[in-house]
């Protein structure tokens, strides 16, 4: 085996040649990392607000053990998980804690909860990029997006920009001056510039309607410790 120091020595071995490719210097690796750290704040908040969100409205609709009698797959898997690690008797709190956001979306969607947990009456897609509509197109007519819709569309453009943070993609990287962050639903594409993705998160945050939500969600809080 060749001496480990050279591998120490060579920043390209140690991050890898093909993710050192999606960036234009090592510059921009390094502000794509400054933006990871400032929306964590508030991917973090958005994440705990929808998986409680998604539970309060669930344990009011289908009972407080809804979770114990659900069909979904994912939640029949991390029960599953927890038997194989011997711990029969998981809570509710300890299953959620083992769905990823992408869990909670469906669940959110599957429910019909995204329009009572998420009020995006106002949000403008346009905020986002000037080529986004806010219209969708049926038959030969272009009416408004539906609120269900635009909350489909929001649900995974974040779980997008969460799964691509939390896997230190370049959040910066753009396909000829379009998005590279984008979601389509019924023909409706939308997409998120990476200067407009702190907005689009802050959107999201506001439209919870807690003063105390956003405060926690801005970026620069100091820590005590």
């Amino acid at each position: 085996m060749q001496d480990l120091q050279l591998f120490k020595n060579n920043i390209t071995l140690i991050l890898s040649k093909d993710r050192l490719d999606t960036y234009n210097s090592l510059e921009q690796y390094k502000e794509n990392l400054k933006l990871i750290a400032s929306i964590t704040p508030k991917i973090s908040n958005l994440e705990i607000y929808l998986r409680n969100a998604l539970d309060y409205c669930l344990t009011q609709i289908k009972g407080s053990d809804w979770v114990f009698k659900s069909n979904h797959q994912d939640i029949k898997k991390a029960i599953s998980r927890f038997e194989k690690e011997k711990l029969k008797y998981p809570s509710k709190n300890d299953i959620l804690s083992r769905l990823t956001l992408g869990t909670i979306v469906s669940l959110i969607i599957t429910n019909h909860l995204q329009f009572p947990i998420l009020s995006l009456k106002n949000m403008d897609f346009k905020q986002y990029y000037n080529g986004n509509t806010n219209k969708i197109r049926i038959g030969s007519n272009r009416s408004k997006i539906s609120n269900v819709l635009k909350s489909k569309i929001t649900l995974n453009l974040l779980r997008n920009i969460r799964n691509r943070a939390y896997h230190w993609e370049n959040l910066l990287k753009t396909k000829h001056d379009t998005p590279n962050i984008t979601n389509e639903i019924d023909g409706v594409i939308v997409g998120i510039m990476p200067n407009k993705i702190t907005l689009f998160l802050n959107d999201l945050i506001k439209s919870v309607g807690n003063k105390d939500l956003e405060k926690l969600s801005e970026f620069g809080c100091q820590s005590t410790l």
